[in-house]
């Protein structure tokens, strides 16, 4: 890849604000061996690295005057200028000084990048971003990458999708933020995480967290459960959320039909109830759910249709379409 455009793909990560102003900046690396040049940048937590064609220096950069350098409207060509370096363009020339006092402490390529990489589908991934926690429990902002599935959770759900690789690791969710289009080729050593896009990898530490067991979850065999057509699903569930003015909705196996109520702090209301035939069904079923959760759930749902499980009052509703199974956990009046 050109300079330009490298240097414009890694400068997207450099976070904002004075606080992190150490990471505000861009490494160059010069090819040495077999390894290629490239540029790399950080948020203190994801690194992004892309390669250059060429040669350049060995350098730490500041982000302020690089920000003018990419906006050039021509080619940048890259040489060393006395204690820092000069990017070449077609509208100016601009000097940057060399971060020196930097370079030892700001992040580097780790020493071992696996040769082999396996793949995992883009839309595998995004299917269980939405429930990676947003808040800042560090032990449920990950992506748990295990044998055979990929899953995310926070404090009222859980989402799994299964994939064909094996992989064993904690990779924080931010790594996939403002992700390239393409497809996905990953890699694990015992200490880091390798995705590539493209000629784009994103490198990021494997997490020590204390994450819950997940298996017995998916494992469980609920008493009843409803096949039912997602769409028709998706849009009672829509209708009920909207009329309650909890978000809160009540799901109901009555004979072949599953019922879908709107609730309030004193049960289920009578202004709506939305009926969708089951395809088929089994045993008894009625769950309480945060309506605006489910239609999340239901958004990465790829199936016609759709299963939905549950058991007792404590046990979550499971919803399951293909490849992809979520659990939510049911609503109590109080929560």
């Amino acid at each position: 890849m050109d300079l330009k455009s490298a240097l414009r793909r890694v400068i997207k990560v450099c976070p904002k604000g004075k606080d992190a102003s150490l990471f505000r900046a861009v490494r160059f690396i010069p090819g040495v061996n077999d390894k290629s040049a490239g540029v790399l940048a950080t948020d203190g937590l994801v690194i992004v690295y892309v390669p250059v064609a060429g040669t350049l220096p060995d350098a730490v950069v500041a982000l302020d005057g690089l920000a003018s350098a990419v906006k050039d409207t021509g080619d940048l060509s890259v040489v060393v200028d006395g204690d820092g370096i000069a990017l070449t363009g077609f509208n100016a020339v601009y000097k940057l000084v060399s971060r020196s006092n930097d370079s030892e402490y700001f992040p580097s390529l780790p020493k071992h990048i696996p040769s082999v990489f396996g793949y995992v589908a883009w839309a595998d991934i995004r299917k269980v971003l939405h429930a990676a926690a947003t808040d800042k429990t560090a032990a449920l902002s990950v992506l748990h990458f295990g044998p055979g599935y990929v899953e995310a959770l926070d404090k009222v759900r859980i989402a799994r999708v299964t994939v064909p690789n094996a992989w064993q690791g904690f990779v924080t969710a931010r790594l996939f933020a403002h992700w390239p289009k393409g497809s996905v080729c990953c890699a694990f050593t015992d200490h880091h995480a390798f995705f590539a896009v493209g000629e784009e990898m994103r490198i990021t530490a494997l997490g020590s967290v204390n994450y819950p067991p997940t298996d017995k979850l998916f494992k469980a065999v609920y008493t009843g459960f409803s096949l039912v057509d997602a769409y028709q699903l998706t849009q009672a569930v829509k209708q009920a959320t909207d009329v309650s003015p909890l978000n809160l909705v009540m799901l109901t196996v009555a004979g072949r039909v599953l019922e879908v109520r709107a609730c309030d702090v004193n049960g289920r209301l009578d202004s709506y109830l939305g009926t969708v035939p089951a395809i088929s069904q089994s045993g008894e079923m009625e769950v309480t759910i945060d309506g605006k959760l489910l239609q999340q759930a239901l958004a990465q749902c790829d199936t016609p249709s759709v299963k939905l499980s549950a058991g007792s009052s404590v046990d979550p509703l499971q919803i399951e379409s293909g490849t992809f199974t979520e659990c939510l956990w049911q609503k109590y009046w109080g929560d």
